[in-house]
């Protein structure tokens, strides 16, 4: 089972952690789970919080999503 833990504090997601199985390396499955969830993010109108280094990192490749980042925070 893959997941990602995150919480909500006024309009914003924070993503936390991304729970998979010893010896899961599927990069592309993981950056298709994020892309999801920012879709999510986009039909909800939340901003999204990246807690986590590795979404910060999927930030940083995926320049589109950068809308979604509250005021004040720069990847």
């Amino acid at each position: 089972m893959i997941s990602v833990e995150y919480s909500f504090q006024e309009k914003k997601i924070f993503l936390t952690r991304i729970n998979t199985f010893d010896g899961f390396e599927d990069e592309d499955f993981i950056n298709d789970l994020l892309k999801n969830i920012m879709e999510i993010a986009y039909e909800r109108k939340l901003k999204v919080v990246p807690i986590l280094p590795k979404i910060a990192l999927f930030f940083r490749k995926n320049t589109s999503y950068k809308d979604l980042l509250p005021p004040g925070i720069k990847i």
